[in-house]
C-alpha cells in the first residue's frame, strides 16, 4: 500500500505518494526529511529559535513502510510545533525525542491504541512558553496537537526563564470494528 504524505496546516507542502513519484518509500522518506529539515531549520534560525538539527528523528532512516509512515507523521507534528514556537517567539527547543510504539517496531499486532510519543524540552522566558501551549490547543484545519503532558519548571541556573517538558502523541486506534461488532451483537 502506498502512503501519501502531507501536512495538515497552512503553508504545508503536499508531497506525492511514493508510487506516483516512482521512488521507493525509504528513498522518498529521506528526500522529504531533508527538505523539511532544511526549510524548518532555516525558518527557525531566521526567527531566532534554536532547534536541534536532528529534529528528534532516528539516526538510521526507517525501512519498513509502517515505520516510515509513523515517523513522517511524527515529523509533521514536530514541524507544526516548531512553527507554533516561532509564532509564540519561544527562544529554544533544547531537545526533541520521537518514540514509535514498541509494538509497531517489534512487528506485533496492535489491538488497541497505537501511540507515537514526541518528547520535547523547551526553555526561555515564561510568556512565549505559555503562549505556545495555548497555540497547541487551537485546532488548525480541524486538528490540534495532542498534548499528553506539559510541565513548566524554573530553569536551573537561568534567571527569569522556565523549562517546559512537553509530551505530544500521534495516535491510531486499532480494532474498533471488532468492538463495534461485539456491541451490536450484545
Amino acid at each position: 500500500a502506498s502512503t501519501s504524505w502531507s501536512t495538515a496546516w497552512p503553508g504545508a507542502r503536499v508531497t506525492s505518494s511514493p508510487s506516483i513519484s516512482g521512488e521507493a518509500p525509504s528513498s522518498r522518506y529521506v528526500s522529504v526529511v531533508a527538505q523539511v529539515r532544511e526549510t524548518l531549520l532555516q525558518d527557525a534560525g531566521r526567527a531566532g529559535l534554536v532547534v536541534p538539527a536532528d529534529l528528534g528523528l532516528p539516526t538510521l532512516a526507517p525501512t519498513r513502510e509502517a515505520e516510515i509512515a509513523r515517523t513522517r507523521e511524527a515529523l509533521d507534528a514536530v514541524e507544526r510545533l516548531v512553527r507554533l514556537a516561532i509564532a509564540a517567539r519561544v527562544q529554544r527547543i533544547d531537545q526533541i525525542r520521537i518514540r514509535l510504539d514498541s509494538r509497531l517496531l517489534a512487528g506485533k499486532p496492535i489491538a488497541d491504541l497505537e501511540r507515537t510519543e514526541i518528547e520535547l524540552a523547551l526553555s526561555g522566558p515564561s510568556e512565549p512558553i505559555v503562549r505556545l501551549l495555548e497555540l497547541c490547543a487551537e485546532p488548525v484545519d480541524g486538528r490540534s496537537l495532542l498534548v499528553r503532558r506539559a510541565e513548566i519548571k524554573d530553569a536551573r541556573g537561568r534567571r527569569n526563564e522556565v523549562r517546559l517538558e512537553l509530551e505530544l502523541a500521534v495516535t491510531h486506534p486499532h480494532g474498533l470494528g471488532a468492538v463495534d461488532d461485539a456491541q451490536e451483537q450484545g
